[in-house]
C-alpha cells in the first residue's frame, strides 16, 4: 500500500467513525431536543467528509494521458462523475493538454 493510498484509508477511517458516533448518539438523544442538532451535525459531517475525499483524490491522483503522454490531474467535475474501469482501464477523465476524454491510468499515487 502506498502512501498516499494510507492517506486515503485513514480518511475513510476517520470519516466513518465519525458517522458511527454520530449515529450512537442520535439513537442516544432520539427523544430529546438535541435529536435535530445531531441530525444536521450528521449531514454536515457525511457532506463535508465526501467533498473532503474527493479533493484529497484530486491533489494527490495523477493520470497519463493516452493520446498525449503527458502527465495531469484530473479537474473535480471529472473525479466526482468520470467513469471509472478500475486499474488495469483507468478513469475516464479530460486531459488538459489535448482535451481528448478518455480512459486515463493511475501513474503516480
Amino acid at each position: 500500500m502506498t502512501k498516499t493510498e494510507k492517506i486515503k484509508f485513514g480518511y475513510l477511517i476517520s470519516l466513518t467513525l465519525s458517522l458511527i458516533v454520530g449515529v450512537v448518539l442520535l439513537a442516544i438523544f432520539m427523544h430529546t431536543n438535541a435529536r435535530n442538532a445531531i441530525i444536521i451535525i450528521d449531514v454536515c459531517i457525511l457532506v463535508f467528509g465526501g467533498l473532503g475525499f474527493v479533493l484529497l483524490h484530486k491533489f494527490i491522483t495523477v493520470y497519463e494521458c493516452p493520446n498525449c503522454k503527458k502527465e495531469f490531474k484530473a479537474s473535480i467535475i471529472d473525479v466526482i462523475i468520470g467513469e471509472d474501469k478500475g486499474v488495469n482501464v483507468g478513469k475516464k477523465v479530460t486531459c488538459p493538454h489535448c482535451k481528448k476524454k478518455d480512459y486515463s491510468k493511475v501513474i503516480r499515487k
